[in-house]
């Protein structure tokens, strides 16, 4: 079974991109945080944007200082969004993570996915399956980037 964090983000209020620019998160060499590049598109479909955001974020980075957020291993198998949400579903490679990458990675999606207009959200899951902390024991299903800080909702006790 896979575990980790099931997360969503939800989008900062001043977060709205204008001329189809947007920033793409990655990590900084260090792996200690978050850095970010610009990235310019004339696609204006909410589909094609979203598989936009979502090659340039698994793609290795232009600048040398930064790394992917993810890890080589992991694959993103599945997106797809309904209503606000935007589900993302990567293999078991995702949990082998470290949980500072892991943490880093989910806020770094969040940002980047949450720039779309109509998705307030982000759902990560693991071949299908929502994420265990495995240090708490508990799923969390929601989760707010306020400020550049992850808010986590309160946990759910994992059965």
């Amino acid at each position: 079974m896979c575990a980790g964090i099931c997360g969503c983000g939800q989008k900062e209020k001043n977060q709205t991109p204008e001329d189809g620019t947007y920033r793409i998160y990655y990590l900084n060499s260090t792996r200690t945080k978050l850095a970010s590049v610009e990235y310019k598109t004339e696609t204006t479909d909410q589909e094609t944007l979203i598989g936009e955001l979502a090659g340039q974020i698994l793609a290795a980075p232009d600048n040398p200082d930064y790394q992917a957020a993810l890890g080589e291993k992991v694959i993103l198998l599945d997106i797809r969004k309904e209503e606000n949400v935007l589900y993302l579903n990567f293999n078991k490679d995702y949990t082998a993570m470290k949980p500072t990458r892991e943490i880093l990675c989910r806020a770094a999606l969040a940002k980047t996915f949450t720039q779309v207009a109509g998705i307030d959200y982000i759902s990560i899951n693991c071949d299908g399956q929502p994420l265990l902390d495995q240090l708490l024991g508990v799923f969390v299903h929601l989760f707010k980037i306020v400020g550049g800080v992850i808010e986590p909702v309160p946990p759910v006790k994992a059965q």
